[in-house]
């Protein structure tokens, strides 16, 4: 384990590495920097846009709604999938909202978010619409797998429902729920900014990287778009190492 890891940790940057030979070969190839920017002019000019204070506004922008929209997803998800897990009638109810929420295109969600909001809270309820399913169905599966001596042991020494719930039900579904937000939160940030750009508001990543297609500034677009990766890499990392933590102290 201890050399797999070690190996990981060096692969990683070799992978960056030749990923960045690449880019920078094929746009030497292209020879446009409208066509495909270099990496040294991308660099360049993500440079000059995070001494801007439009920038860390939108960034910060961007942040706020999908942190909203991803919140919101974990407590309704949490909420349905524990009451699905519970209940059949529940689940029976449940399952045509959820599957049309995991089905419908993501392109469908915005329009008609866009009819229905205002373009700041588009990316908030795009995101939630598209993490729900997921945090439900994390959920929902660690409800039905619970250890069953458990749930008998809770109920031979007859514990309270509240007390079975915090005490046996939480405990056993949290590398669930953390495995759900983990998906959930870098799958919302990349549909918030999709959200965003088609929205357009006044402040968001995604409205920046219309902008500078509008200008055909595409190493500015390529700028924007690193810079929501690293976003949502640092989110989903974020959920990972609450999980390697739970983990490690259960």
């Amino acid at each position: 384990m201890k050399d797999s890891t070690t190996r990981d940790k060096y692969l990683r940057p070799a992978t960056l590495l030749i990923l960045l030979g690449v880019w920078h070969v094929a746009s030497a190839l292209v020879n446009s920097e409208i066509l495909l920017p270099s990496p040294a002019a991308t660099l360049k000019r993500l440079g000059e846009l995070v001494v801007t204070e439009t920038f860390w506004l939108a960034v910060m922008s961007t942040l706020r709604r999908g942190l909203t929209g991803f919140a919101l997803s974990l407590l309704v998800g949490l909420f349905c999938g524990l009451l699905a897990g519970f209940n059949q009638i529940a689940k029976v109810l449940m399952q045509p909202f959820v599957l049309l929420s995991r089905s419908t295109p993501l392109m469908s969600i915005i329009l008609l978010a866009l009819i229905w909001f205002r373009s700041d809270q588009v990316p908030v309820f795009v995101a939630f619409l598209v993490c729900f399913p997921v945090i439900f169905g994390n959920v929902f599966a660690g409800v039905k797998n619970v250890d069953n001596s458990l749930l008998e042991m809770a109920r031979v020494h007859r514990v309270g429902w509240w007390a079975t719930i915090t005490g046996v039900y939480l405990p056993s579904i949290a590398p669930y729920i953390l495995a759900g937000a983990s998906t959930a939160m870098g799958l919302g940030l990349k549909v918030v900014v999709a959200a965003e750009a088609l929205s357009q508001p006044k402040l968001a990543i995604g409205t920046r990287m219309q902008v500078e297609r509008m200008y055909l500034e595409t190493a500015g677009l390529f700028a924007w778009t690193i810079t929501a990766l690293f976003l949502s890499w640092l989110l989903e990392y974020g959920i990972r190492w609450v999980e390697k933590r739970v983990r490690g102290s259960g």
